[in-house]
């Protein structure tokens, strides 16, 4: 089965609406209490993910406007490509104009020199006599032969020229041709890069949208979840009320020291006695505020505590500071730990008690907290001496041989030896 927090993530991502699973039923107080844990962490979750968003959404924004510089550049050299590709087709149009001139050139060159070639061979073809007698001298046979001979070599020379010139004009076009391919073939590169930009930037606001949509989908969360955590809240302060001055009957308290001394090793008529020294098995946890009789050494693992257990702490109550010497008051709950204390062993606790939240002014788990302390302070190897030191360290640390605290380590011993006597039966049932 998922988690409360899980699902909600869950259901969240899919679209759905999760109001209703903020009216899931917590009766209890603990079962308050561990909705309230859940609740707690959903919200951070879903601040961790808005949180998340927001840095997408910079991303995408900041890489959409780079996207749209890099286009922005790309369409310039496109452009600059498509001048230099119409210049160079303009070139290459002004190129074949002149070719197809050069070409009409030479065709009338042909003709020309063609129509001297026909008149040289019709004059060679003419009888010599007719020739010979159609002259007044020798020199003027000769030389109608060598005007046209002299002709026909310029123009022939003329023809080659503008031969030549062609061939020019062929090579200049065959390169302007070539570059026109290459610049044919830059501006299609281009024109793909812009697409590929253009189909990046579009991928970018299309994830910035649905990011934008999703945060605001998150927020929602956030005040739904937070709606519901005022009212557990609400709830659990007044539920807990009964918990800061609940008292037991003797032989449930000795059922609670039983299952803690099982767990831990130590006498649980020494448990017992502890608790009973501290607070009357939960009649009186004191009447002091955090803010004014628990050292401020404290405080952070005080408020992390009444946070996760929906309290609110400038109402919760601690242990007033003590009047008849120095120091400070703080400890909470029956068994009267100090929150430092408690926020190193409640992982214990919880693990032993099978419950996922614990809390120092739950008596069950009072009963525990008090065995694990107990413990640390050596009370599970069992001797007399052992048992009253660690009795006399849970009150005054390493100072419990004062002769001003060491009547509390004797004072819960001699308690401890009547809770022996008197609860016999039912710490052996």
């Amino acid at each position: 089965m998922k988690s409360f927090s899980t699902l909600l993530t869950f259901l969240l991502l899919q679209g759905v609406f999760v109001s209703p699973l903020f009216t899931v039923r917590a009766d209890t107080l603990t079962e308050k209490r561990e909705k309230l844990s859940e609740i707690t962490q959903t919200i951070k979750l879903l601040e961790f993910d808005i949180i998340a968003s927001d840095k997408t959404v910079r991303s995408a924004s900041e890489l959409i406007t780079q996207l749209s510089l890099e286009i922005e550049k790309t369409q310039g050299e496109i452009e600059l490509a498509q001048k230099e590709l119409t210049r160079i087709q303009g070139e290459i149009m002004e190129v074949k104009k002149e070719i197809t001139s050069t070409e009409t050139r030479i065709q009338h060159e042909k003709a020309v020199l063609a129509g001297f070639m026909r008149e040289l061979y019709l004059f060679e073809r003419r009888p010599l006599t007719y020739l010979i007698l159609g002259e007044d001298t020798v020199s003027g046979f000769f030389k109608p032969i060598g005007e046209t001979r002299s002709i026909q070599n310029e123009v022939h020379a003329s023809l080659t020229r503008i031969q030549d010139f062609k061939e020019e004009l062929t090579q200049k076009r065959r390169l302007l041709e070539r570059g026109e391919l290459e610049q044919s073939g830059i501006a299609r590169r281009l024109m793909d890069e812009e697409a590929q930009l253009d189909e990046q930037r579009t991928s970018q606001e299309a994830l910035l949208a649905q990011t934008r949509s999703r945060k605001t989908s998150l927020k929602a969360a956030v005040v739904q979840a937070r709606d519901f955590y005022r009212d557990l809240v609400s709830e659990i302060a007044a539920l807990a009320k009964s918990e800061f001055e609940k008292s037991l009957p003797w032989e449930e308290a000795i059922s609670l020291a039983k299952r803690a001394g099982e767990a831990t090793g130590v006498r649980p008529a020494l448990i017992a006695a502890i608790v009973h020294q501290e607070s009357r098995l939960g009649r009186f946890t004191g009447s002091g505020r955090y803010k004014t009789d628990m050292a401020p050494s404290q405080w952070a693992s005080f408020l992390r505590i009444t946070e996760g257990l929906g309290l609110n702490p400038d109402e919760t109550p601690v242990s007033a500071k003590p009047k008849s010497y120095p120091g400070w008051g703080g400890a909470m709950g029956p068994a009267q730990i100090m929150p430092n204390n408690w926020t190193r062993i409640a992982p214990e606790i919880a693990e032993l008690s099978n419950k996922t939240i614990v809390s120092p002014w739950d008596i069950g788990d009072a009963f525990f907290g008090a065995a694990m302390m107990l413990k640390r302070m050596g009370a599970a190897e069992g001797d007399f001496g052992a048992e009253r030191a660690a009795a006399g360290r849970y009150f005054a640390g390493g100072n419990w041989e004062d002769p001003a605290f060491v009547w509390y380590a004797d004072r819960a011993m001699e308690v401890a030896e009547r809770v022996e006597r008197d609860f016999a039966t039912q710490l052996v049932s």
